[in-house]
C-alpha cells in the first residue's frame, strides 16, 4: 500500500508497484481517494512507514520493509474532530487504531 499525503489517498500495489484491480469493484484500480465517496471528511495527516508513504507486507501477512526487517507506523487519519492513528503491527501485520 502507498499513501498519498498530499492527493490523501492510498493505493494497492502488486510487488512491482503496478495498482491492482479493486477486488469488488470490478473494472477500477484499488485506489481509494478520501476527497470523494462516502469516505469524504476524512483526511490523512501523514504516513511514516520506517521513514516512506508505503507499507509492503510478506506472504504470512507480516509487514516488512523494503530490506525485509518487520517494524511498525501508520498514517494519521482525521474526521471532523477526531483523530486516530493507524498503526501496524510487527510480525502480525495487524491493525489497531490509538491516540
Amino acid at each position: 500500500m502507498t499513501f498519498d499525503v498530499d492527493g490523501n489517498a492510498y493505493q494497492v500495489e502488486d510487488p512491482n508497484g503496478t495498482v491492482i484491480d479493486h477486488p469488488i469493484n470490478r473494472g477500477s484500480s484499488y485506489v481509494l481517494d478520501f476527497d470523494s465517496g462516502r469516505l469524504n471528511g476524512v483526511h490523512i495527516e501523514g504516513a511514516d512507514f520506517d521513514e516512506t508513504e508505503q507499507v509492503q507486507f510478506d506472504d504470512l501477512g507480516s509487514p516488512i520493509t523494503p530490506m525485509g526487517i518487520p517494524w511498525i507506523a501508520g498514517p494519521d487519519a482525521s474526521s471532523r474532530d477526531l483523530t486516530q492513528t493507524v498503526c501496524v503491527e510487527p510480525v502480525t501485520g495487524t491493525i489497531t487504531l490509538g491516540d
